[in-house]
């Protein structure tokens, strides 16, 4: 197993505990994953007025860029949810899914595992 030190606490870490970075030669972050989170924590406690702003630039971006996908979210918002996942059967952290946009009524209900597999991505754990 390959080992890097970390340029920020000075431990020495397996490689796993550092992210990508593009510019550099070995093709990771120089800092490890602990001390960036921490480092990001820290900056959104320091300047929470950024954060917020940075937050409302992307939520617009988002509305510009996908006007579709907000028209079917705000039709059906308020409508009951089926009591069950459709796919698995769970009735655990249940969401509403648009397999079509333009058909912006028709939606299936998908627990939050299912919901992200329908869009190919996994749950963070």
């Amino acid at each position: 197993m390959d080992y890097k030190e970390c340029t920020k606490c000075g431990r020495l870490l397996p490689i796993s505990e550092f992210g990508p970075h593009k510019f550099t030669r070995d093709g990771l972050q120089s800092w490890c994953k602990e001390c960036t989170s921490k480092n990001i924590e820290e900056g959104r406690r320091r300047n929470p007025e950024k954060t917020l702003e940075q937050g409302r630039k992307g939520q617009s971006r988002y509305r510009e860029r996908h006007p579709e996908k907000i028209k079917a979210q705000l039709m059906v918002r308020g409508t009951e949810l089926a009591p069950f996942c459709e796919q698995c059967g769970t009735s655990e952290n249940l969401e509403r899914h648009h397999p079509d946009y333009s058909k912006p009524r028709e939606y299936m209900t998908l627990c939050k595992k299912c919901h992200l597999e329908s869009h190919g991505k996994k749950e963070r754990t």
